[in-house]
């Protein structure tokens, strides 16, 4: 859909950067500022599937309100 994840280093940058990336030459500072947060952004609250005759349910403990919060604001404000 060319619509890249927030924090994405990969996809959602250029070519040069996300090579930089690969060879461990960019900082949680500089990856904030080409992509948006210092993580990729990707979370689900549940998921389900089925698995050799076993269904699975999966469920998220993190509070995804304030994990975004702390992804999308990593660096004091001021």
């Amino acid at each position: 859909m060319k619509h890249p994840i927030l924090g994405d280093p990969l996809y959602g940058t250029d070519f040069d950067f996300a090579n930089r990336y690969l060879d461990g030459l960019v900082d949680e500072q500089e990856r904030i500022k080409k992509s948006g947060a210092k993580r990729l952004l990707l979370h689900a609250n549940k998921i389900s599937f089925d698995f050799k005759d076993n269904r699975y349910i999966l469920k998220s403990r993190v509070n995804f309100k304030e994990e975004l919060k702390k992804a999308l604001y990593p660096l004091p404000l001021g």
